[in-house]
């Protein structure tokens, strides 16, 4: 596994997109507009605008790995919105309420996005629009940083094919295939918006780690469903078993009710033939993978106790420290000191 953490050089992430608002203001006493807030993100940094149109909520958050935006934008008649990336970026991107149009800077449909529906993106350095109708719309976006992903070029080949196609060609802009946004997506969605604020210091790596989800999640969608169709029970077993040893460190990647979603099998079968293949449950088969991971980071980094407990996927120190002492008789503490 490659540690979701940032190398030295890396600096914090500017803002990808900028808004090219002629008539907009900030609202200096917001309370007014940030009591209703659809979707609040308790850490992100929020910005209300005023246009002749309405208003424009934006919540962000910059970190070393990814650059994420949601805009919520109230408007009582049509607005075209104009926009400049300012950088070459990859944009994951979510539809959640509303419809828009997007189009090149000289007025060239490029897409159409209704609601619920997400795609990617990689975008040059250049000038665009958003056309948006009379009501609410709700707009999220991810950028990760470009030499993240290319951290992970065996996850998502052809993601890092078309980033740099992109670049070698000289398009503005490529996209990845559109999907829905299904309940799996709407939790990665729900779980990096509600990130503890508590844990500041730890935020940047629990969303780098919900992001990778994020991305695996869209970028195997297009053919999973048509190759998992086919396969016996005990194939997709091996298949769910071979999913959480590469993606034990997601907290709920055990839930047995998406994964019977993902693979396309019930919830006895799965119970019954996982037991059969692998002498084991789900829970179990889980535990015994990530310990067998902390027991790697206790004896080779000097990572505290809660971020190891971070990094295997268990959702507080606590209960880390309980599964491991109930599978290694000690706790992670006296573990590292050889004992």
């Amino acid at each position: 596994m490659v540690l979701d953490r940032p190398p030295a050089q890396y600096l914090i992430m500017k803002r990808p997109v900028l808004p090219l608002l002629k008539e907009a203001y900030s609202v200096d006493y917001p309370q007014e507009y940030s009591s209703n807030i659809t979707f609040e993100i308790s850490y992100a940094e929020r910005e209300i605008l005023k246009i002749p149109e309405g208003i424009l909520i934006s919540q962000r958050f910059d970190g070393f790995l990814y650059f994420m935006e949601i805009l919520e934008i109230r408007i009582e008649q049509d607005l075209y919105l104009p926009y400049e990336t300012l950088d070459f970026s990859v944009f994951l991107f979510f539809m959640l309420e509303g419809h828009g149009q997007f189009t090149t800077g000289e007025g060239r449909n490029l897409s159409e996005a209704h609601k619920g529906i997400c795609y990617l993106t990689v975008n040059e350095a250049d000038r665009y629009g958003l056309h948006l109708r009379q009501g609410t719309h709700i707009l999220f976006y991810v950028s990760p940083h470009i030499e993240w992903i290319g951290r992970y070029c065996d996850i998502w080949p052809g993601l890092i094919d078309l980033i740099h196609e992109t670049q070698r060609s000289g398009l503005d802009i490529a996209f990845m295939h559109k999907m829905t946004i299904n309940r799996t997506i709407s939790r990665y969605l729900i779980r990096m918006w509600h990130l503890s604020e508590k844990q500041t210091e730890h935020i940047e790596l629990q969303f780098a780690i919900e992001l990778k989800g994020l991305l695996q999640t869209y970028y195997h969608s297009k053919h999973l469903a048509e190759q998992i169709h086919y396969l016996r029970s005990e194939e997709k077993i091996h298949e769910i078993s071979r999913y959480l040893d590469q993606n034990f460190q997601y907290p709920n990647i055990g839930n047995i009710r998406q994964l019977c979603e993902r693979f396309l099998i019930t919830d006895r079968t799965l119970r019954r033939v996982f037991f059969k293949v692998n002498r084991k449950t789900v829970s179990n088969y889980l535990k015994d993978i990530r310990v067998s991971h902390a027991q790697k980071l206790l004896l080779d980094t000097a990572f505290s106790v809660q971020k190891i407990a971070i990094l295997c996927g268990f959702r507080s120190m606590n209960y880390f420290c309980r599964v491991f002492h109930e599978k290694c008789a000690c706790s992670p503490a006296r573990f590292r000191k050889g004992g």
